[in-house]
């Protein structure tokens, strides 16, 4: 294994040479270093032998090398050049004749904001917000109005420009480049499909820009993808609007992009079709295997959808973490109040689903107010004798008890939260 200063040194000159965004050079790691969409048809390990030392590293031009016996066939999980530069030096055991070769490398995180801030006359509505993406997940920016979420997506996409930070793609900082320099689609609220054009010419728009050859197959593949193939020839008016919105899907997945940035998709959608295009965006995703992030308000939404969720208030990334982290670890007050109903007992959290009532017992004496009947549950609005409210979600077949009946409010110790 080499030292660390020799690692150091070497990821010092690798980060040097950016000749270009999506192609790095360095002699004393390999000819060619290309931080490409994905490696296919890794060379197996026999084809190689002997050298110990990056700067052996050799091969046919064009071809996908690996590490020992391990074969380069998809995301090698480098967190950043270090990392990159202290496997080669472990693994790289490999060496050909050719004095070319090509290593194709995939930084771990597709995406890092590293302390974005973003300053309008006044008003500091992103401060300070540090994230990292895996590639190939669903990720969600949750928050209340004027948290700093949609400034946010739109400063990655390159709409809005950043007043200090970095915003790497691929580990490239990309906060310098226009919208259609990124690698980075957008799909709108709006939409914003051509309503002259077919659902097939929609999708085919960004390809023929492009000038693709095969613009029309690779946007019919994109329609079966969100199975759309049999309405091709249907314009926006002729769809629903859950079909109009897998239209727009379809029309940035076609460009392969990096990532895919959702503006509040499906805030025009009845409750409903929302609730069915929530699995069709996740099987969507899965299918085309495209890093996802999505903004929204509906904290319902951001739980159900994500591997992970960063939750902001006031410009800031109060926590960012699976599902189950924020709602049920919540680092914060306000996350907690925000992802769902909270009672708070003296400084205590507990989770309207974790209370229970009983007509006798230990715990908070208690009285029913009123009833919401939801058809899943029932909300039992009760008062403490202290005179603070409580929230109990109750069981469709529980007994649930008439108005201003007395009560007693318990819960397990285990599900209690408590936050700084």
């Amino acid at each position: 294994m080499a030292e660390t200063a020799e690692i150091d040194a070497v990821a010092r000159d690798f980060d040097a040479f950016h000749p270009q965004p999506e192609l790095l050079f360095h002699p004393r790691l390999a000819r060619q270093t290309d931080f490409a969409a994905g490696a296919q048809n890794a060379l197996p390990g026999d084809r190689f032998a002997g050298a110990k030392r990056p700067h052996h590293l050799a091969g046919s031009a064009g071809e996908t090398s690996c590490f020992g016996d391990r074969a380069v066939s998809g995301h090698l999980p480098f967190r950043d050049t270090a990392d990159l530069v202290q496997n080669l030096f472990e693994h790289a055991k490999f060496i050909v004749a050719s004095p070319a070769v090509t290593i194709r490398v995939f930084m771990a995180a597709v995406l890092q904001l590293r302390n974005v801030v973003k300053e309008f006359p006044g008003q500091r509505a992103v401060d300070h917000v540090t994230l990292e993406l895996e590639r190939g997940g669903f990720y969600s920016l949750v928050g209340p109005s004027g948290c700093g979420k949609t400034t946010t997506l739109r400063m990655i996409g390159g709409f809005e420009s950043i007043t200090s930070g970095q915003i790497l793609l691929d580990g490239v900082d990309v906060a310098g480049l226009k919208p259609w320099l990124r690698d980075v689609s957008t799909v709108f609220q709006s939409y914003a499909l051509f309503p002259h054009l077919t659902a097939l010419e929609n999708v085919e728009f960004g390809l023929r820009e492009r000038k693709d050859a095969g613009a029309k197959s690779k946007a019919t593949e994109a329609l079966e993808l969100v199975q759309l193939s049999t309405k091709r020839d249907r314009k926006p008016a002729q769809l629903s609007g859950g079909e109009r919105q897998r239209v727009a899907l379809a029309r940035s997945l076609v460009l392969r992009p990096k990532l895919l940035l959702l503006d509040e998709p499906l805030a025009a959608l009845d409750p409903r079709l929302r609730g069915e295009m929530r699995t069709e965006l996740q099987a969507i995703q899965r299918k085309s295997g495209v890093t996802f992030l999505l903004v929204t308000h509906d904290q319902e939404e951001a739980l159900s959808l994500s591997a992970k969720l960063a939750v902001m208030n006031k410009g800031r990334v109060e926590q960012f973490g699976t599902p189950e982290e924020v709602y049920l670890k919540p680092a914060t007050r306000f996350v907690a109040d925000f992802l769902g109903d909270m009672n708070w007992f003296d400084g205590v959290g507990v989770r309207p689903e974790f209370t229970r009532i009983s007509p006798a017992g230990d715990g908070l004496r208690a009285r029913v107010e009123s009833r919401q009947f939801l058809g899943h549950l029932t909300h039992l609005h009760l008062r403490l004798d202290n005179g603070e409210k409580a929230l109990v979600h109750a069981r469709p077949e529980a007994e649930v008890p008439a108005d201003a009946q007395e009560l007693w409010l318990q819960w397990n110790p285990a599900h209690e939260i408590r936050v700084a």
